[in-house]
């Protein structure tokens, strides 16, 4: 009897969670595509500053964070979750400060690299999620995964193999956006799923990181940006109100969809895991180096195709799998996402911090 009701526990929880994530996985396809599209116009054609544009957007997610909760308290009359000085120092100061250079020099690569170069080198932040999410306790490194992850590396290597339009600082640039990104995001699931935290709120967690990537940014945009920005603001360009508005809109242009996506980039990770949300950018890349391909002029080669093919099987291939985990957990009568939960409490029980 205890094994039926824990198998329609199951189902139902898997039932609520996996249409919240397929509706947020449906809203996040479109901001992701448009901020990257918008972001790569912006930077290369009109305002060659990204890292001052992305350090907009971080006041910004930060402002929005700061009103929604105090909203929430003054509507409410009860507070908002705020983390201990070890935790926000430790836990989302990693978070934080790998976020950030993750998105700025992602954004920064859009002035050395095309479209379709930038899509396939982001697309290897899933193999170093993988290595986090092993590193934190987050993934179990059984022969599955292990095998997916070998699989869509492997799809990501002849991705890059001979690519036409390539810029090595460009690419530099990206790998190093990657290797940050999966730090970002294992991280940000370990600090999520803590239950104990109470952070699966994703304004709660960008209120929390948002001035470590503030912190994290400012030092880059210091030494290589502010000269630059400085001496434009003397120039007659910045003497025109319309210029500056205009360049004020196209900021808070991207920064509205940035917003937006790092909303549902949380929602995903609470929902499912990060190497989930890895999985699933892969599929959001076939999208992008298509429409780059039809409407960019960007260039790829047949085996760059075949690359992205092998990509997309393995991403179906971590689906597959994690549906025949829970399938598994609902015989047993185990809440399998629960489980996964609990798997992080039990994994951050040695260290109070993470």
């Amino acid at each position: 009897m205890k094994c039926l009701v824990g198998m329609r526990s199951c189902a139902a929880w898997w039932y609520g969670n996996g249409v919240k994530s397929f509706l947020v996985g449906c809203l996040y396809y479109p901001c992701s595509l448009g901020l990257t599209f918008y972001q790569q116009w912006f930077i290369k054609e009109e305002f060659h500053f990204p890292l001052f544009i992305v350090l907009c957007h971080y006041l910004l997610k930060f402002a929005v964070a700061t009103c929604y909760r105090a909203t929430y308290s003054r509507w409410y009359a009860k507070d908002r979750i705020l983390l201990r000085w070890p935790q926000y120092a430790v836990a989302a100061g990693i978070t934080g400060i790998a976020a950030s250079l993750d998105i700025g020099l992602s954004n920064w690569s859009f002035e050395y690299t095309t479209i379709s170069l930038y899509t396939m080198g982001k697309s290897s932040s899933i193999v170093f999620m993988m290595i986090a999410a092993v590193a934190l306790s987050l993934e179990s490194c059984n022969l599955s995964t292990t095998s997916v992850v070998g699989f869509i590396s492997f799809g990501l290597f002849l991705f890059h193999f001979k690519a036409t339009q390539f810029a090595w600082t460009g690419f530099l640039l990206v790998q190093m956006a990657s290797i940050c990104g999966g730090i970002r995001w294992a991280a940000s699931q370990k600090l999520m799923q803590k239950q104990s935290l109470g952070m699966s709120d994703p304004l709660d967690m960008i209120y929390h990181v948002q001035p470590w990537m503030i912190l994290g940014i400012v030092p880059l945009f210091l030494l290589f940006e502010a000269k630059g920005l400085a001496l434009l603001s003397s120039t007659s360009f910045a003497s025109k109100a319309s210029n500056v508005l205009r360049l004020v809109a196209l900021i808070l242009g991207g920064g509205t969809l940035a917003v937006m996506m790092e909303i549902l980039e949380y929602a995903l990770v609470f929902y499912t895991s990060s190497l989930t949300l890895g999985v699933c950018a892969v599929g959001k890349e076939l999208v992008t180096l298509s429409l780059a391909y039809c409407y960019k002029g960007d260039q790829i080669s047949w085996i760059n195709a075949l690359g992205l093919t092998i990509c997309m099987m393995g991403s179906i291939a971590h689906f597959v799998i994690r549906t025949r985990r829970v399938v598994s957990a609902e015989k047993d009568g185990v809440d399998y996402c629960q489980l996964m939960q609990e798997n992080t409490n039990d994994s951050s029980s040695e260290s109070d911090v993470m």
